[in-house]
């Protein structure tokens, strides 16, 4: 070999060692660089990057909200499981939704360089734990001022809307709601009686379509119905119907008014309606998340009662003796009341107008002394302001009285129903604060006696007071064993307990 050939072997020797050495071959392996121990950033589930490639493989990343939580190595695991949860549906009886990732969730295929650690069964559950796996459905919003107060989801806007209706209706006469929805005006009561005008919720709804787990949604009108009745938590209480129990007395005693038990117990139809013993009522308070709000007018004749009485000393007439000079009388107006009720329960009213039918007559005495009692005709009124009747003479078992509230001011002021003198101002455990005025004898020789139970406070005057009727004597209130504000009125009869509304002119009062 000669001396030429030699150098150019060599040469090519060590160019093909450079080029070996720069270039050093990758086929049939990857380059390993497992041991720079590279992580994924800013994912949700923790995934390091394995080894890099010189071919690219096809990934797919899964993002929530904008944030990624993983890279998934089989890109149809996604569509698997929600085929999987498609299926226990259909097992379940429940085929008519269907399955698919939340809208928060998307996913990007790509191509990468990188292999990544595989954590797809990690990724997975990551959607399963944040509910991210939902049905197709509508969400109900409710909103205050703006703000979202409650959401549900439903099975159908036509169920929800079922629903409401029905929900409505617990709280508005029938008639006037199909009129208003028709855009009709109702127009104001001319003549003694009570009427709604107007119906409408207090929150704003917005339907809109959305995803939501199964478990989460309300997939009939009866399961939407009880949700507007109670909300989330239903937890029910009933009251077994026993012998010589009313509509009246079961409310009062559990805390509710009449109309409150009818909204309760659709089958009930009347307050008067006869119960069957053994009925199972249901008396569990309103506590909806929505507030159905309804103005009902109310025209009714009210007492108006005079001021005090004058006593004039005649110092003709005999010590203790007492003349009429003027008979006192009562007044009446016609008032037009609006009560607004939210959800069934009073809470204002406004009075639209005032018409005077009969003016008041104060009462004039011709007095020997200050003599406190006298025997002659005695006139009884009612013990409170707007006076209304939740539960009547023997309303349940022992109730020997009649219940009156204010219902536009539940802790109002309690009223002399007669003149009397204050022979008892105490208190018990089964009256809470009471008075005991004595009325003195009627021309027929009866004498009367009045029991006012439940004051909220001792009665303002000591025994041995002389009150007329009308006096403010004291407060509505709730002691002893009462079920809310209320008076308790009895009457006594020489001596027996009488049904108060046999004198008292309860034909003036509502029922509720």
């Amino acid at each position: 070999m000669n001396k030429k050939k030699l150098i150019v072997i060599l040469a090519a020797l060590v160019a093909a060692i450079a080029i070996a050495f720069i270039f050093p071959s990758n086929v049939g392996r990857a380059q390993q660089v497992s041991d720079i121990n590279v992580e994924q950033a800013a994912s949700a589930v923790s995934q390091k990057i394995e080894s890099l490639t010189m071919k690219p493989v096809e990934v797919t990343k899964v993002y929530y909200k904008g944030d990624l939580v993983g890279v998934l190595t089989d890109g149809s695991r996604i569509d698997q499981v929600i085929a999987e949860k498609q299926s226990s549906l259909a097992d379940d009886n429940i085929s008519d939704y269907k399955i698919g990732l939340s809208r928060d969730v998307y996913t990007v295929r790509e191509k990468s360089f990188w292999n990544y650690e595989n954590r797809d069964d990690e990724i997975i559950r990551y959607l399963d734990d944040h509910s991210l796996f939902v049905a197709d459905t509508t969400k109900i919003e409710f909103l205050r001022d703006d703000k979202v107060t409650q959401t549900i989801y439903v099975k159908s806007i036509s169920q929800f809307t079922e629903a409401l209706r029905e929900f409505v209706l617990m709280f508005v006469d029938s008639d006037v709601f199909f009129k208003l929805e028709k855009g009709e005006v109702i127009p104001a009561l001319t003549s003694y009686g009570t009427q709604d005008v107007n119906v409408y919720l207090e929150e704003v709804i917005k339907a809109s379509s959305s995803g939501a787990e199964v478990s989460e949604i309300l997939d009939s009108k009866e399961a939407i119905f009880d949700w507007l009745c109670y909300g989330k938590e239903k937890n029910l209480s009933y009251y077994t119907v026993k012998e010589y129990d009313t509509v009246q007395g079961i409310a009062s005693s559990n805390g509710l008014s009449s109309t409150q038990l009818l909204s309760l117990n659709r089958d009930i139809q009347d307050i008067n309606q006869t119960l069957v013993v053994g009925q199972q009522l249901n008396i569990t308070y309103f506590d909806s998340p929505i507030s159905v709000v309804t103005e009902s007018q109310n025209y009714v004749r009210e007492i108006t009662y005079p001021e005090s009485p004058l006593y004039l000393k005649d110092d003709t007439m005999d010590v203790g003796e007492i003349k009429v000079s003027v008979e006192a009388q009562n007044g009446y107006n016609d008032n037009l009341y609006t009560e607004i009720y939210v959800n069934g329960v009073l809470s204002g009213y406004r009075q639209e107008s005032s018409k005077v039918v009969e003016k008041p007559v104060q009462g004039v005495y011709l007095v020997g002394s200050h003599a406190v009692t006298y025997t002659g005709s005695i006139s009884f009124g009612l013990p409170c302001y707007n006076a209304a009747i939740t539960c009547d003479y023997y309303g349940y078992g022992g109730h020997t009285g009649v219940d009156f509230i204010n219902p536009y001011n539940r802790y109002g002021e309690v009223l002399a129903v007669t003149n009397g003198v204050v022979t008892m101002n105490a208190h018990s455990a089964a009256a809470g604060n009471f008075y005991r005025i004595d009325a003195g004898t009627d021309e027929n020789g009866d004498s009367f006696m009045l029991r006012y139970g439940h004051m909220k406070v001792p009665g303002y005057f000591e025994v041995g007071t002389y009150v007329y009727q009308g006096m403010i004597i004291g407060q509505i209130g709730s002691t002893g064993r009462s079920t809310g504000p209320h008076v308790h009125i009895s009457v006594y009869v020489n001596g027996v307990q009488t049904n108060p509304c046999i004198y008292l002119p309860c034909e003036l009062c509502r029922r509720y």
